[in-house]
């Protein structure tokens, strides 16, 4: 079995690379000596070294073939002609003629095919990828994504309905979430498959600092854009020294760093000692996960330090700040009986209702036990065997 892997890889998230890291390791059980394995990345070195890739794993680097693609289709304002351009190029060609000895094309998710930001965004990504599949003639399959939310601009509903066209089997991380909109835009005929994020069958070693008495605070950008929602996070990182002896800071991409210290900033003079920020550049998949496994506590920002508490049984709370990410939290919380700990975006942004949650959390008793959740691998391979 020859297998392309794409997705958002190459860009230090930790979470992308770590549904890359639990894909390769599926594929690599049912197949065994018999695979073959390409990984398209924006940044091949940074991927083979977070996920740890194998010499015999091939790498493409495609940053400036996806750059190119987003302009083209800022361009021309649509997608209607970018597959007769996508042999364009030489450099095109040559991908597209290495494609063609592989007998599936699997595009990673999570969250692309979507409407965020500005027009031609994370989607464009997806979108190429399925393009390029297209231009090989190769079945795609889409794993582990989020779809919608869609319906916001005619542009973005254009290429998500080209991207779902083309594929053969969806995998989404959620239950009738993404059904909704994928209908919305004229159904699929294809395998659909509903399941839990990729990323939560990811496993680690035990962190050296597990007995340590420290709760975690994950950050990302959308939780951190006023000086109100900074000060709300500074408010829960209290509540939780009021519990613990320490709080740590943290992120899954570089972009993450800086936002932490905003927010030990805004702590109290009396408690800054107490809490750490802690830089994850550089880490891999592994490492967050086991350093999550040493935290008593986690409130979740980013999605997948939600996923990975969960997988550890770690006492977590979500917290969101946009219709996507509650979106996304809401698909996943679901599935393991916690929806209860999540917190919509207005909620997110109240102090008072974030300490009750902490302390609701830790009064109840964890969601379903790992063991009880489905490996969403199990469905997927045996949708890729009837291709």
């Amino acid at each position: 079995m020859k297998v392309v892997i794409a997705g958002s890889f190459g860009c230090k998230n930790i979470g992308d690379d770590a549904m890359l890291v639990t894909l390769i390791e599926a594929f690599i059980r049912e197949y065994r000596e018999t695979l073959e394995l390409l990984v398209l990345s924006a940044d091949p070195e940074d991927t083979r070294r977070r996920c740890g890739l194998s010499e015999t794993i091939e790498t493409i680097n495609v940053a400036g073939l996806l750059a190119a693609h987003k302009n083209d289709l800022a361009r021309v304002n649509g997608a209607k002609h970018i597959i007769r351009r996508l042999s364009g190029s030489l450099r095109q060609k040559r991908v597209v003629q290495r494609l063609r000895d592989f007998d599936l094309f699997v595009v990673s998710g999570g969250g692309t095919i979507n409407t965020r930001g500005k027009p031609y965004g994370t989607i464009t990504r997806t979108h190429y990828f399925s393009s390029l599949a297209r231009a090989a003639g190769l079945p795609l399959c889409l794993s582990g994504h989020t779809i919608g939310p869609l319906g916001l601009r005619p542009e973005d509903d254009q290429l998500a309905r080209q991207i779902i066209e083309s594929a053969s089997v969806i995998s989404v991380r959620d239950h009738g979430l993404s059904r909704r909109y994928v209908d919305m835009l004229g159904g699929y005929s294809g395998i659909w498959l509903e399941g839990i994020d990729d990323a939560y069958y990811l496993t680690s070693e035990k962190h050296p600092d597990a007995e340590a008495s420290i709760a975690g605070v994950s950050l990302n950008r959308y939780t951190t854009r006023t000086p109100e929602q900074i000060a709300c996070l500074a408010s829960a990182v209290a509540s939780l020294l009021d519990r613990f002896a320490g709080v740590d800071l943290f992120g899954h991409i570089p972009e993450d760093l800086p936002k932490a210290f905003q927010v030990k900033d805004f702590c109290k003079h009396s408690l800054r000692e107490r809490v750490r920020v802690v830089d994850t550049a550089g880490w891999s998949p592994q490492q967050l996960h086991s350093y999550v496994s040493s935290l008593k506590f986690v409130v979740a920002a980013r999605y997948h330090a939600a996923v990975f508490a969960s997988a550890l049984s770690v006492p977590y709370i979500g917290l969101t700040a946009t219709h996507y990410s509650l979106m996304k939290k809401i698909g996943f919380m679901q599935q393991i009986g916690d929806l209860d700990h999540l917190l919509t975006p207005s909620e997110s942004a109240q102090p008072i209702l974030i300490d009750e949650h902490i302390t609701r959390r830790m009064q109840s008793g964890p969601g379903v036990p790992p063991e009880r959740v489905v490996d969403p691998y199990v469905a997927l391979l045996k949708a890729v065997r009837s291709l």
